[in-house]
């Protein structure tokens, strides 16, 4: 099978899971909400922009283990 039909079999089972769409899609709206507060001063940005980090590293885990259980 070529590489490039393996990735991208891969990138659909990856896409099609739950978790991980809901991981990065509040990892984005903590973001984003963290960077709305840091425009207005505000000092909560802190733990939005932290705990969108976390998230986010979760979220790749959770693509690396499902690539890693497909290929």
């Amino acid at each position: 099978m070529p590489i490039e039909r393996m990735v991208i079999r891969i990138n659909k089972k990856v896409i099609k899971d739950t978790k991980w769409r809901v991981l990065q899609l509040t990892s984005i709206l903590l973001a984003v909400t963290g960077l709305i507060l840091a425009i207005y001063n505000n000092g909560y940005w802190v733990p939005f922009v932290i705990s969108s980090l976390v998230l986010t590293i979760l979220a790749t885990n959770t693509a690396a283990k499902i690539s890693k259980y497909f290929s």
